[in-house]
């Protein structure tokens, strides 16, 4: 693994990101040689990222000689593989995103397919989904942990379910370190088994459904499990970094670049990036600054608003809607990335909506709700 200390990899901040996408890469480019990348990465003279809109014909950031045509070969052969591995993860949200809709509302077929549509036809996942970033396996394994936490919101919590899910957060845990919450979640979920409550009446039924004594030590043993798996999968990262760097998340790196603040900045600043966040979680392409027609944007807001009307009107006629706490679940989530991405823009100017895709499964699963 690079040091954080130095950047003799070039890799520069990326080096405190969480291993699983590298690792995965890096074992399917392994037999490839990419010994020409330094000659292959070429920087674009042309380009306009710093004037978006105003430079029609050099939107790219690397300039591209016929070397990456087909056939590919060393780093251009390398690239594409890596881009391979972010296409499976890719596929991945997909299949997780139906099967936590599937969870959540197990007697509506078309709410998971239509749910699963929403993940693989968002502009901007099938673009992070094609090109060499991590952010793709940050949504599937966020989106496949969701799942296994519904399920055992829905039929209860065994040894063997513990387990499985202490590994999926083991491996969220390895993707983004924002997902190191999903475990807070995973043990709610064995803890709290309520099935189908009112959330109104969450709190005041916690402590009935723990039950008799025994049931307690069985909840606290899954709970146990759960944890020592994840700890296991993915703890030892967190641990070797806090070893080696006194720095467990490898914040230091981050916070050691040109688009650092200062000093974090207001909440009321960090929220007025809000609108760039909302342009590239569906659609900003390139370096982020190939966007879509605004007529796109404005009809997406439309669809969002549709969606909250639908919600509101389901909160007046309460018994339509199968809300328990695998919904909740799914917005408490949503509620933690979203607020998660505010405190990192507190400190870091990076309002990228891609920053987002952990909640994306969650996220359609409200929306294709909320329409219905």
């Amino acid at each position: 693994l690079p040091s954080m200390r130095n950047n003799d990899s070039g890799a520069y901040q990326e080096v405190g990101q969480p291993p699983l996408y590298y690792l995965v890469a890096g074992w399917v480019t392994a037999p490839f040689q990419p010994d020409d990348l330094r000659g292959l990465a070429l920087h674009n003279p042309g380009f306009g990222y710093q004037a978006p809109g105003t430079v029609n014909d050099n939107k790219n950031l690397m300039a591209h000689t016929e070397r990456e045509a087909f056939p590919w070969s060393g780093a251009a052969l390398a690239i594409h593989l890596a881009r391979l591995v972010s296409l499976a993860f890719g596929a991945l949200t997909v299949l997780a995103a139906w099967g936590l809709a599937r969870e959540v509302f197990p007697d509506l077929s078309l709410i998971p397919l239509a749910t699963a549509a929403l993940v693989a036809l968002t502009p901007q996942f099938i673009f992070v989904s094609s090109v060499t970033s991590n952010d793709s396996s940050a949504a599937a394994l966020s989106t496949a942990t969701l799942w296994a936490i519904a399920r055992m919101w829905r039929l209860g919590a065994t040894a063997r379910r513990a387990a499985l899910t202490g590994v999926l957060v083991g491996l969220a845990s390895l993707t983004k370190t924002s997902t190191i919450l999903l475990g807070i979640f995973a043990v709610a979920a064995i803890l709290i088994p309520l099935q189908n409550p009112n959330p109104v009446v969450i709190l005041s039924r916690a402590a009935a459904a723990l039950g008799t004594t025994q049931n307690l030590r069985s909840r606290i043993r899954d709970a146990g499990i759960l944890a020592a798996v994840a700890l296991a999968v993915g703890g030892w990262w967190y641990a070797r970094n806090a070893i080696l760097y006194s720095d467990p998340l490898g914040l230091s790196v981050h916070l050691n670049t040109p688009w650092v603040q200062p000093a974090p900045i207001p909440l009321t600043e960090a929220l007025s990036a809000l609108p760039m966040v909302y342009r590239s979680f569906w659609g900003a392409f390139g370096w982020g600054n190939v966007e879509m027609s605004p007529i796109i944007y404005y009809a997406l807001a439309g669809v969002l608003i549709a969606a909250l009307v639908g919600w509101a009107a389901g909160w007046l006629k309460v018994r339509r809607i199968s809300c328990d706490l695998r919904l909740v679940t799914c917005l408490l989530w949503c509620g933690a990335v979203f607020a998660s991405l505010l405190r990192w823009n507190q400190q870091v100017a990076a309002p990228h909506g891609r920053l987002l895709f952990p909640m994306l499964g969650a996220f359609a699963v409200l929306l294709i709700a909320g329409l219905a």
